[in-house]
């Protein structure tokens, strides 16, 4: 069982993972997903299972981490250049 604000999904190596649920905003993990419905179907009383590796998943989750640290660095970028 995934803590709050995660959810957990299969990956098709058999990888577990618990993913936070603002990676939802993130256009790879939603293709993902719908690629998993076309090919899996929806489960009904089991976990997702994404069509892709652990070794995928980690790099797509990194893009994520990368894009959010350069979004906060542009957004303390700018306060900083409103308060010159």
């Amino acid at each position: 069982m995934a803590r709050k604000g995660h959810f957990v999904v299969y990956l098709a190596d058999q990888t577990q993972l618990v993913i936070p649920v603002k990676y939802l905003e993130n256009n790879i993990i939603r293709e993902l997903l719908k690629i998993a419905e076309d090919e899996f179907g929806l489960p009904c009383n089991g976990p997702i299972t994404l069509p892709c590796d652990a070794v995928f998943m980690e790099y797509a989750i990194s893009l994520q981490v990368a894009v959010y640290h350069l979004h906060i660095s542009t957004i303390k970028s700018k306060i900083t250049n409103n308060h010159r």
